[in-house]
């Protein structure tokens, strides 16, 4: 259902999008509880939605619960955590909080330097696209940082 819900958002139907993953962050808090990780990728997929539709504060609100929920579960070193991260700061970019948009940044860019790996795909894409945020809204010193880092781990 969430998957369903988010190749919605993807095509542009976000309302049903958005009726799908709020069912499926209820089904999954019933069936395994709030601080499960399916939980948590429920509601960091219905935070995507939120995001596409700029409800950008009930979107970072969401990913920020993800992204603590995801950091209790695996730890700051795991990819799914970090890109949890990546769009929380997306979020804080989007509501021009650029300060902690910046200090977020850097700790995901000291964070991913710890654990680089060539398996991180999605990470790196998100990295990709917060570093090109950061430099359209005028941070090109952090926003490079990123995006040089994601070019030498994709060994470009």
């Amino acid at each position: 259902m969430g998957n369903l819900g988010y190749s919605l958002c993807e095509i542009g139907k976000y309302e049903d999008a958005l009726v799908l993953q709020r069912r499926s962050v209820e089904l999954w808090r019933g069936l395994a509880g709030e601080d499960h990780a399916d939980t948590l990728s429920a509601i960091a997929s219905l935070a995507h939605t939120l995001a596409a539709l700029k409800r950008d504060e009930e979107a970072m609100e969401l990913r920020s619960k993800a992204f603590e929920g995801f950091r209790s579960i695996h730890g700051i070193h795991h990819p799914v955590t970090l890109l949890t991260k990546v769009n929380y700061t997306l979020s804080l970019c989007a509501m021009d909080r650029m300060d902690e948009a910046v200090q977020s940044s850097r700790s995901i860019l000291r964070t991913a330097t710890q654990m680089s790996g060539s398996d991180y795909a999605a990470l790196y894409e998100g990295m990709e696209n917060l570093s090109q945020s950061l430099a359209n809204l005028g941070e090109m010193e952090v926003g490079d940082d990123l995006h040089q880092f994601v070019i030498r781990m994709r060994g470009f």
